[in-house]
């Protein structure tokens, strides 16, 4: 075995020369060659053996990184796990298998390393969230659903939550649920334009277009230059005028006032340039408004 003279007993001296040049390999980035010669001490003992695993527990971890950056999963999910039997309380190693794993389409084995990172990482707020969708992913959605459910118990002011829920919920076709959640975080965030935009295509999804068409067009105001903001809500319009919508309308009390020519004139010009109210006004019936007026106005 390298490292141990013809009586069987380790030559500290050549240990020490060995774990010198693994060290410096280590330090200068050519993490094959440390690991090559780390790995002779990684049975031997004494301090020089304990920092020669460590060592060696991190150039896997790096040659793990860099094979996962590259593409290459297979050689980082071995690196890496190699990386984790050195060092176990290395919490991120867990993060970076999961990537690896949830890149091979293993959702299984994401969702447990990202188990592992919750009860040995350092808190993340995104973690429930990944572990909710390795769990979609891998078909277990009420697992999934409890997951962010629980967050939102105990976080409840956790607007990122609710959105990533209902992206679940929508992606099973629960479209209603996904509407209350997203209620919800549009009641915490009113001014997010994805939220709204996400509220409006999710009652969109559920049949309700009237109100979709409400809460997409408050999200292209929000972001007036958001061309697929546009085209959704020009598509709820579309829809919602497609359906047979019923107006409450008040009946008006008294009656109205004289009105010169003109004044109803430079009104009908100011609602004219309001599409939406024109096509809402025309559907009208003339019952349910003073007669000169509606002629008016529909002229």
């Amino acid at each position: 075995m390298p490292g141990q003279p013809p009586n069987g007993k380790p030559d500290p001296g050549k240990e020490a020369g060995v774990y010198q040049r693994g060290i410096a390999a280590f330090e200068t980035g050519r993490y094959d060659e440390a690991v090559e010669l780390l790995g002779q001490l990684q049975h031997s003992r004494g301090l020089s053996a304990t920092l020669a695993r460590f060592y060696l527990g991190q150039a896997h971890m790096h040659m793990g990184i860099e094979a996962l950056r590259s593409g290459q999963h297979q050689d980082a999910i071995q690196h890496l796990t190699v990386a984790r039997e050195m060092n176990p309380e290395a919490s991120v190693l867990s993060r970076y298998l999961a990537a690896c794993y949830a890149s091979q389409r293993r959702f299984d084995l994401a969702a447990a390393e990202i188990e592992r990172d919750e009860i040995t990482g350092h808190p993340d707020l995104a973690r429930p969230i990944r572990l909710a969708h390795a769990f979609a992913r891998d078909g277990r959605l009420e697992q999934a659903i409890e997951t962010l459910v629980k967050v939102i118990d105990t976080e409840p002011h956790r607007m990122d939550v609710r959105v990533q829920l209902a992206l679940i919920y929508g992606a099973s076709e629960q479209y209603e649920d996904a509407v209350c959640v997203l209620t919800e975080a549009a009641e915490i965030a009113p001014f997010d334009p994805d939220v709204r935009f996400r509220l409006g295509m999710a009652l969109a999804a559920a049949g309700d277009h009237a109100e979709a068409v409400e809460h997409l067009a408050v999200a292209q105001k929000l972001r007036p230059c958001d061309a697929r903001m546009a085209v959704m809500l020009a598509m709820a319009v579309s829809a919602a005028n497609s359906t047979t919508i019923k107006l409450a309308i008040s009946p008006a009390h008294g009656r109205l006032g004289v009105v010169e020519d003109r004044s109803l004139e430079t009104l009908g010009e100011l609602i004219a340039r309001e599409p939406d109210f024109v096509e809402v006004f025309l559907a009208l019936p003339r019952t349910d408004v003073d007669s000169e007026v509606f002629a008016m106005l529909a002229a």
